[in-house]
């Protein structure tokens, strides 16, 4: 596996997102693909999806009611990936790099801040299992205020508060990344009023960096959806 796409659908049945996505499919070979807040049910996801399944392998959690869901997509050569386990917001599966197993938790946080708190507790579960562990996804909360531009200070924030509580208690790494600072925009076009957010992120356990210690993410222009396209490159390019 040479990278990970993960990416903020915003409604996987949209026909631009669908174009861009379709094109990433094409241009990132041998790669794992994570799409998040689909809004898609099984199958729902299966028929918008169906030109992919001759070359792909799925797996999806589907969207409860009209938000969240996530799905997975990798080259059929590659085989099962075993996800062990999902909840509304999160799956969680067991791959391997270099013949060392490790789990990879996608994640969509909810906007609730009591329902964040539970993904996190989940997630502390997750890395207690003695895996090195990777989180990628969208953590719907600024960890630092140099993530947020514009809006009310980050320290106001219980989510934020939240998070920060998380990643320290883990002692995760926050996975270095290149291109835009921000991966979320309110998009308005008054400077007065425009926030712009580093949402979407990687947390990585030590022992998960010591297996990919090149391991970088790129921020990708937004197209298609308020958030970027993120990848997750494990080696050095």
């Amino acid at each position: 596996m040479k990278q990970v796409l993960f990416w903020n659908a915003r409604g996987a049945r949209r026909t631009v997102f669908l174009n861009h996505f379709f094109s990433f499919t094409s241009l990132l070979d041998d790669s794992l693909l994570i799409i998040y807040e689909t809004k898609l049910s099984t199958k729902r996801a299966q028929k918008v999806f169906s030109s992919l399944l001759r070359r792909f392998n799925m797996f999806v959690n589907p969207a409860a009611g009209a938000s969240a869901g996530i799905i997975a997509f990798w080259p059929k050569a590659w085989g099962n990936i075993h996800f062990v386990f999902t909840s509304p917001f999160s799956i969680h599966g067991v791959l391997a790099t270099g013949g060392t197993p490790w789990i990879l938790s996608a994640i969509y946080a909810p906007q609730s801040s009591q329902l964040q708190s539970l993904l996190w507790s989940e997630l502390t579960t997750i890395s207690r299992l003695g895996f090195p562990h990777l989180i990628l996804g969208d953590f719907n909360a600024s960890l630092l205020q140099s993530d947020k531009l514009g809006g009310k200070p980050v320290d106001a924030s219980p989510k934020s508060k939240n998070l920060l509580s998380f990643f320290s208690s883990s002692s995760l790494i926050d996975l270095p990344f290149t291109g835009h600072r921000f991966t979320w925009s309110n998009n308005h076009r008054k400077p007065s009023s425009k926030i712009l957010i580093r949402l979407d992120r990687g947390f990585a356990s030590s022992t998960w960096r010591d297996i990919h210690p090149f391991s970088h993410i790129e921020n990708i222009a937004r197209i298609a959806s308020d958030h970027c396209p993120c990848i997750l490159y494990l080696h050095s390019r």
